[in-house]
């Protein structure tokens, strides 16, 4: 008598399958809820946030990157200007004796 009671559900169907009894189980994934979706909208935007974090710190670390070869490049060539001189150019400095 219990098993031919009439009930409803709502969902939807993931997998069917029978038994060694000739049993059939249907399994059922349920609609989601009012609260539900609110809960899956407010994962998407913080999937969302947390995906433009990274591309933007990702890309401003390339630029932090970039601008520090760059400075080191300029520490490199002011360097070589300061002590691989001609002495030819030194004319503008007078002496003091």
């Amino acid at each position: 008598m219990l098993l031919h009671t009439p009930f409803s559900a709502r969902g939807i169907i993931t997998s069917i399958s029978t038994d060694a009894n000739g049993t059939r189980h249907i399994a059922l994934h349920n609609e989601p809820d009012a609260m539900a979706k609110w809960r899956y909208l407010g994962t998407t935007l913080l999937l969302l946030i947390l995906v433009a974090c990274c591309v933007i710190n990702g890309l401003l670390a390339l630029r932090r990157m970039h601008r520090n070869r760059q400075r080191m490049l300029d520490i490199q060539q002011y360097y070589d200007k300061c002590f691989n001189h001609n002495l030819g150019t030194m004319q503008s400095v007078r002496s003091l004796f």
